[in-house]
Order: C-alpha cells, then sequence, then structure tokens
C-alpha cells in the first residue's frame, strides 16, 4: 500500500543528532489520523546516505515524499531529494520547516528535485493539499492554492499566502514517538506553540507571522501536557522529559495558572519522580510557578542568556540587563536546579568592551564548565527570517557558502583580526577538542562523574588565564605572560580527564563506584601535583609529555587526514578498536585508525607499580572511541 514518507535530513549540528524530531512525530500522527499510511525515515539513527534514504522511498511504494529542513540540512536534503527523484522520478517531493520557510527561493531554484515548499506550520496545510492532489480536488490544479504552498510557475516562484493554523492545540492527536526513544531516554515534550520575545537572533516570530494569526502563543491545557506524560511515562519507562517550547514561562502570560495546574496535574497522578527541563529567559521565571515545578520535578532550566555585555544585549532585544540574568542564575542554584545556557559572545557588531564583559560575565557567575567551556567560540547563527539576519546583509557584512552555510564578517574592521585571532586560539587548543568531546559527545552519559566535578575548578582557572590573554589582545597589549602556566593548566584537565574516564567510561569495563573511586583519587593526586608546580615547582614530566604527544599527534594527523579525505572521522565504523600485528616491524597497529606515517602506536606496557594508574594517552578524545592504552614513538624511535 502505497503511503508518504517523511525524512529527517543529516544535521551536521552534534546537539540534535541524539532527540526526537517533534515536527515530524506531529505531522506523522496528524496525517495517519486523516487516513494515511505514514513511514517516518530519521537520519539520526539511520543510514544518512541519499542512496539508503532513496531506496527506503522505494521500498514504502512512497506517493509524496516530505523533508523538514532547518540550519545545518540544507545540503542534504538537497543531495537525498536528487537520489529520490531518480529512483522514483513520478513522485511529489515536499520540504517544510525553518529553512523551507525563509529560504523557499533558493530551495525551489537550486534543487530541481524538489516540487513544493510549505512555509509555517505544515499540519493542516499538508492534509488539505495531499487530500486535493490525490483526488478530492474539484479541478485539476486547485491544490495549488493551498494556503502557505510554494511552488514553480511559468519561471517563476508562486507562493500562496498564510499557512492553517490550528487555534485549539488540544485537538492535535499525540505527536508519533520514535522508534528510538527507550534508546534516547528522553521524551520531548511541546507544550505550546510561539513566542512573544522579539529577540534579533531568533526567527520564530516571523514564522508564525506569515500565517497572520493574532496572539503570539498557543497552549496546551495542563491536563493534556500531563495526558501525553502519563502516556509515554507508562508505555516506556521514560522518567525524563525535555519542553521544547520556545519559552515556557512566558506561556503562562496567555494561559494563567497553567503552569501550576501541571504541577497539581503531576502529584495528582503520581508522576512526581520524573524528572524535566524547561526554556525561558531570565525576565519570564515566575514566582510561585517555578517553586511548584521544582517541587514536581523541575531540575534544569535552559535560560537564554546570550551576553554579558548591556549592549550586546540590547542589540540582541533579550529585554533584561546582565544583572537580571545573573539574578536568575542565583535564583535557580539557591533553589538547587541545574543551569544550562545560550551564549553568543561574537555577532557581526562586536565591541571590544562587550566581548570583556561577557567572558568576564562567564568567570564571575561560574558558568564555565566542561560541558560550557565550548561558548568562549560561539558566533552568532544569521539564520534567514531573523532581524540580525537582515542587518548584516543590509550592511555587506554576511555571507553564504556553496554548502548553504551562513557567515559574517566582523563591522569593526580594525578589531576583526583580534577577534579572530581570539576565536582560533581559543579553538586551536587542543584541550578545548578533548573537553568538548568528553562532556558534549555522542557519549556523553558515561562522561558524568565526581571526576568531571573535581576538575571544573581547575578548567575555570586555565580559563581564566585564556581571557586574560585575549584582553590582553583586545588592549594591544604583550600576551605571553601566562604561557607556561596556561599549559600546565591544559596538560593537568587533558591527563585528568583521561584518567577519570578511562576507569568510567571505556564500554570495555563496566562502570563502578570503585572505579569512580579510584577516577576521583587519580584526579585528586594530580591536582595536589599541579598545585605545586603553580606554586614554584614543575609540573609532572610524566603527563606533560604525554599531553605534548597528544599534541603533535593532532597536529600531523589533522593536515594529513585533510589531504586523504579523511577530515571526517578517524574510526568510521561504530565498533571496538581491533588489533593487527605489523610482523615486518614487530609493531601494533589499530586497523581503520589513521596514523601520521612518522607516529607509531605500540601495544600498552604494563602499569607501573602504584596505587595509582599511570598517566595514560586517551586517543578517545580524537577519534571518539572507548579510550586505547599506548605509547607514541617519533620517527627515530625515542620514546614520548
Amino acid at each position: 500500500m502505497s503511503g508518504i514518507v517523511l525524512i529527517n535530513p543529516q544535521n551536521e549540528f552534534a546537539s540534535f543528532k541524539t532527540f526526537e524530531v517533534l515536527s515530524l512525530g506531529y505531522l506523522a500522527s496528524y496525517l495517519e489520523g486523516s487516513g494515511w499510511q505514514v513511514s517516518v525515515y530519521d537520519c539520526n539513527f539511520e543510514d544518512p546516505t541519499p542512496q539508503a534514504i532513496a531506496y527506503f522511498c522505494q521500498a514504502h511504494d512512497a506517493a509524496a515524499v516530505g523533508f523538514t529542513s532547518m540550519v545545518g540540512t540544507l545540503r542534504n536534503v538537497f543531495r537525498a531529494a536528487t537520489a529520490i527523484r531518480r529512483r522514483l522520478p513520478d513522485v511529489p517531493i515536499v520540504c517544510g520547516g525553518y529553512s523551507a520557510t525563509f529560504e523557499t527561493d533558493l530551495i525551489l531554484n537550486e534543487c530541481p528535485a524538489i516540487d513544493f515548499v510549505f512555509r509555517g506550520e505544515g499540519e493542516l496545510s499538508f492534509v488539505h493539499w495531499l487530500r486535493l492532489l490525490f483526488g478530492g480536488a474539484s479541478s485539476p490544479d486547485s491544490f495549488l492554492e493551498t494556503p502557505g504552498l510554494a511552488y514553480r510557475a511559468r519561471g517563476a516562484i508562486r507562493k500562496v499566502p498564510g499557512p492553517i493554523l490550528l487555534d485549539d492545540l488540544d485537538r492535535l492527536p499525540f505527536p508519533r514517538r520514535s522508534e528510538h526513544l527507550d534508546e534516547i531516554g528522553l521524551a520531548s515534550i511541546l507544550s505550546s506553540r510561539g513566542c512573544s520575545a522579539a529577540c534579533s537572533f531568533c526567527s520564530i516570530q516571523e514564522f508564525y507571522r506569515i500565517s497572520a494569526r493574532r496572539g503570539p502563543i498557543r497552549c496546551r491545557s495542563a491536563r493534556n501536557v500531563v495526558d501525553e506524560i502519563e502516556a509515554i511515562h507508562s508505555r516506556h519507562g521514560i522518567e525524563r522529559f525535555l519542553f521544547i517550547d520556545d519559552n515556557f514561562f512566558m506561556s503562562e502570560r496567555f494561559s494563567p495558572g497553567r503552569l501550576s495546574q501541571i504541577a497539581r496535574e503531576l502529584v495528582d497522578r503520581r508522576l512526581q519522580h520524573i524528572r524535566f527541563e524547561v526554556s525561558s529567559r531570565s525576565v519570564d521565571l515566575k514566582l510561585p510557578e517555578l517553586e511548584a515545578l521544582i517541587e514536581e520535578g523541575l531540575d534544569l532550566v535552559y535560560l537564554g542568556i546570550e551576553s554579558g555585555s548591556a549592549s550586546q544585549l540590547k542589540r540582541y532585544r533579550k529585554g533584561c540587563s546582565p544583572e537580571r540574568n545573573a539574578n536568575a542564575v542565583r535564583e535557580l542554584r539557591a533553589r538547587g536546579v541545574r543551569i544550562d545556557f545560550g551564549f553568543i559572545p561574537f555577532d557581526p557588531y562586536l565591541e571590544p568592551d562587550e566581548l570583556i564583559d561577557s567572558f568576564r560575565f562567564l568567570l564571575e557567575n561560574e558558568l564555565i564548565t566542561p560541558q560550557t567551556v565550548n561558548t568562549l567560540t560561539v558566533t552568532a547563527n544569521l539564520f534567514p527570517g531573523t532581524p540580525l539576519h537582515e542587518n548584516a546583509l543590509r550592511d555587506g557584512l554576511l555571507h553564504r557558502t556553496e554548502d548553504h552555510y551562513y557567515w559574517f564578517s566582523f563591522q569593526n574592521r580594525t578589531m576583526a583580526p583580534v577577534y579572530e585571532e581570539i576565536i582560533g586560539y581559543f579553538k586551536g587548543r587542543y584541550v578545548m577538542n578533548v573537553i568538548d568531546a568528553y562532556a558534549n559527545g555522542v557519549r556523553q552519559k558515561g562522561f558524568s562523574g565526581p571526576g568531571m566535578d573535581a576538575v571544573t575548578p581547575w578548567l575555570r582557572r586555565m580559563c581564566e588565564l585564556w581571557i586574560a590573554r585575549a584582553e590582553a589582545l583586545l588592549s594591544h597589549k604583550p600576551t605571553h605572560a601566562d604561557d607556561d602556566a596556561i599549559e600546565q593548566l591544559e596538560a593537568f584537565v587533558a591527563n585528568a580527564l583521561s584518567a577519570h574516564l578511562l576507569l568510567n567510561s571505556s564500554s570495555r569495563a563496566a562502570r563502578t563506584l570503585d572505579a569512580q573511586s579510584a577516577g576521583l583519587k587519580q584526579v585528586e593526586a594530580d591536582s595536589l601535583e599541579l598545585d605545586r608546580a603553580l606554586t614554584g615547582n614543575s609540573v609532572p614530566e610524566s603527563w606533560t609529555a604525554l599531553f605534548r604527544i597528544e599534541q603533535r599527534y593532532r597536529e600531523r594527523r589533522d593536515p594529513l587526514l585533510v589531504s586523504a579525505g579523511q577530515a571526517q572521522t578517524l574510526l568510521p565504523h561504530p565498533k571496538e578498536p581491533s588489533f593487527v600485528v605489523c610482523r615486518t616491524e614487530c609493531r601494533v597497529q589499530l586497523i581503520d585508525v589513521f596514523v601520521p606515517p612518522d607516529i607509531d602506536i605500540l601495544p600498552p606496557t604494563a602499569a607501573r607499580p602504584s596505587d595509582m594508574p599511570p598517566p595514560m594517552l586517551y586517543l578517545g578524545s580524537v577519534t571518539g572511541m572507548p579510550p586505547i592504552e599506548c605509547q607514541l614513538l617519533d620517527g627515530e624511535g625515542a620514546q614520548g
């Protein structure tokens, strides 16, 4: 039986790869409720190659194919759509989502395989279009008048205004859940749609404004929301939920009492043991609603902080001050709520004092952790449909790559080279890559634990020196004063994480309390050595040498990977590393690992007698794979 195939294309941004795609889940359930058979192909969990996607569409006898799109996916949408068109020349292919809404002309001009684009919210418009296309039309071409539809017509692009929106969200069926929900272990919940804020880097307002609907936020009832939570928990045993509302607490303005009612519903149904996360601006956090939700399971709030500079916050149209953001951080911590946050230190109109204010805000509010240290390098994504995008376009600062990504030049031409040097310095620190892989990588659940907490104070101390160096650059002062201390701290952080993860996160050994304790003892022992080193003694050569070798490994590997066309990954297959003996040199190499020719990997040596494990080079930090004990020899055979 033919049906509709919905596709979530491969996303180049790793942070989007471990969650359900709720937009397709809602569309799938609404289509099924309207009598259509639906298959979903999620490239986060399935083979993302265009050929595999095209084969799936053919195998499921697709009558129509729909892609969702967002920043980081258009290139892959085009490739997959082209492959489907070759295999299924007569099947209509459509594209929807945020990128489709704001880059309609680009999609229809640059990808002939895509026939139609749906702008704005899609459930009602898509079903309306399908019914007209497949037999319910009063005239052959009446489906072309579907609200929100765009298509090619006589050498031009025709856009039908006003997508259809559903005012009562309780009428929507619950979204179809990912087949991989048990694997994900975190269920996404959408309790409201829309946002009344006007942030200059966000396109949510424009996304809904094209529908000409009054009122920026639509809310589901508390009972309907908790019905869904209860159903998911009952069916899958899931106890962690992520509310993906654009601004969870802002909805209280448009449906007073709803948040407190959600808390009461959780109590009435004995669901207090679940834990959930929400997003909000600091100005929208409300008491007593916040405390009621904390009492019933709210344990993490994602705050849209964005900057520590008052002038930059004004440019971002955040409607708050740095002091208001700092107060929100204190209030949440005082109530035991974990904090994640958005932060954008670099934008096209950045001034030096704004960057200094932002860096100092992170330090003063203790917001730098292994999970958030990469915020030091974040540059604004100039999404189409946002005021920041339009301003940069107007001022000649906006650029687009051939792969449909946007980037910008800094308006301050004098400081632009300094900004770029600071970004390059942070991103070029090898330990930054190690920390980011450990804390935010695909296997991040195994990377938490006491060792990470023990490393955090040293990480902040290291970042203080990084930021001091950046401030010196911004002031055109010498930058080398703390270089030795920076190297010592970087070496410690890398080594401490390696020791912790080697014991706690390897897939080759069960994670035990004894292993956690041993890992923490290793970190504590190294901390004492580092403290002595920073007060006058030399840092332990046993681990600074390994750190330098790992730096050298990366420096030599990356250019070779690029020239060899293997830049994406060292280990292309998700398997444990295998070993093979190279008889001519009696050395062991890793199968599928790209090793520079002047660096040889040898078998592990026996650990020296000690209560603590010896420092080890953690190749997992560059491969994303489990730890590998090894020694490295340089080209002359000298041991590192």
